[in-house]
């Protein structure tokens, strides 16, 4: 599929040092795709065709036009059908006939499609696909001014009158294609692989021509509406061709401390500081003969359980620890420190990473304009922040401003669970301070001259000398 071909080229792109084509493959793009009377009308293709535009303009690796530029961005142009088929049109054109023995059972592959792309309520209550309300229906839940039902009827013409599914080759072995479940890796129906492409171009069309409301006022009374940004929220991407996870060799492990005061006097134990461990070996870190500092960890131990077994069940003692990192202004930085001494830190009031999900691919950070959605406190948080004790009887008087020092970058998969990460990454002002580039693998990154800086270990760690960050300090 040709979408699958540009997520090739954009991860490549991406991943690589060397890019003496890319003047060749942005022609190509702009003038196949984007400078023609109708816009490529496929969602995915767009995207990735759109952002090989964006990193070879911020990269400079091309000298856009303005006129160029605007081509790739969306909105876009495609035609929206006049008239779109109901459900008698669909099933006279396409279903069978059950009670109808004379009909080859590959036929009824035909009818698995058309099963599967009904919505909630397309064709009365309770029957429907899981395919049309849990994903179709779903991925089109910020368009208020469309009728879903027809949209599933229009992507199901698409895919018997434009894409050419065709039962006689197929249905063989759609109708012999067992179901996995929908949170494996899984082989899927050829049936099934028309139901996305349809469905990526019916939004397409859909983005093209009608107003979405913009997904951070979809709570609100006063809800505001926008044009589609063509690539997230809502986001139709499925894997991340950007993400290299690093092999055997370059695994980089943070060794714990131990913690072995385990008690069978539970109450004398709860409450006794003997054989804690010392909170200056969970921040500072030994690795390759150097020094490096925790800016975001979370440890615990168990007894009689290793490390990250995660399961709690019937255990009454546990210890952990828990890491974060902060920039504070040199202005502030006495203030923030005394305000935040002997303070009981429970209820985790102070600021914590924000979690990124899907939504951006691994090396988008932090040169992508698709960032720019996250300008929005409805995203979380992740520039200064002022810190307030909640709890009962405070008056919410400001203890200092800082900055928290990563952020998390999570990916599930989604098509392939194999190529699901979750990466502590350095915040936006530490990564652009310190001139940081993303290393050769994902998880860790180097400065100008090549040198590991920071990288995620389970526990993510900076090297520990002293950054050039201008007007900060570290507090912790």
């Amino acid at each position: 599929m040709f979408e699958r071909v540009l997520a090739s080229v954009y991860g490549a792109i991406l991943s690589s040092q060397s890019h003496e084509s890319i003047n060749e493959i942005s022609s190509f793009i702009l003038s196949n795709i984007f400078a023609k009377e109708e816009v490529y009308p496929n969602v995915l293709v767009r995207d990735f065709a759109r952002n090989i535009i964006e990193y070879a303009n911020s990269h400079n690796l091309v000298g856009f036009s303005e006129s160029e530029l605007k081509l790739a961005r969306p909105s876009y142009k495609s035609v929206f059908p006049k008239t779109i088929p109901s459900n008698e049109d669909i099933d006279n054109e396409y279903a069978n006939d059950y009670e109808d023995k004379t009909i080859p059972k590959h036929r009824f592959a035909q009818d698995k499609i058309i099963d599967s792309m009904t919505t909630e309520y397309g064709r009365g209550t309770g029957w429907y696909g899981d395919c049309g309300r849990y994903v179709f229906q779903s991925n089109f839940s910020n368009w208020s001014n469309i009728n879903i039902d027809k949209l599933s009827n229009y992507a199901v013409e698409i895919i018997f009158n434009k894409f050419g599914y065709d039962a006689e080759k197929h249905g063989e072995f759609d109708r012999n294609t067992p179901y996995t479940g929908r949170g494996e890796n899984r082989v899927e129906r050829i049936g099934k692989k028309y139901q996305w492409m349809a469905m990526y171009e019916v939004v397409a069309r859909v983005a093209d021509n009608f107003e979405m409301t913009d997904p951070s006022t979809r709570w609100k009374d006063d809800k505001k509406y926008l044009w589609y940004n063509g690539s997230v929220e809502p986001s139709f991407r499925d894997i991340d061709p950007t993400f290299i996870p690093p092999d055997s060799t370059n695994i980089r492990l943070i060794t714990p401390p131990n913690y072995n005061g385990w008690s069978d006097d539970f109450e004398n134990w709860v409450v006794s500081k003997n054989d804690l461990i010392d909170s200056k070996e969970v921040i500072l870190n030994h690795f390759q003969n150097e020094d490096w500092l925790s800016l975001d960890r979370h440890i615990e131990f168990e007894p009689n359980k290793k490390l990250g077994d995660g399961d709690h069940s019937g255990s009454y003692q546990r210890v952990w620890y828990m890491i974060n990192a902060y920039l504070v202004k040199n202005e502030d930085f006495d203030l923030v420190v005394s305000n935040i001494q002997n303070k009981n830190f429970m209820g985790r009031w102070m600021p914590e990473s924000v979690e990124r999900y899907n939504d951006i691919f691994n090396l988008e950070y932090y040169w992508s304009p698709l960032l720019e959605i996250y300008d929005n406190e409805y995203y979380g948080n992740s520039g200064w922040q002022n810190i307030y004790e909640r709890r009962v009887g405070s008056d919410e008087d400001s203890l200092g401003e800082v900055y928290v020092c990563s952020e998390s970058h999570i990916s599930e998969g989604i098509k392939n669970r194999d190529l699901g990460y979750n990466i502590s990454a350095p915040a936006r002002l530490l990564f652009e301070t310190l001139s940081l580039k993303n290393d050769k693998f994902s998880g860790s990154w180097v400065d100008k001259h090549d040198e590991l800086v920071m990288f995620d270990a389970l526990t993510h760690a900076v090297k520990s000398v002293e950054p050039n960050l201008g007007d900060f300090n570290y507090a912790a």
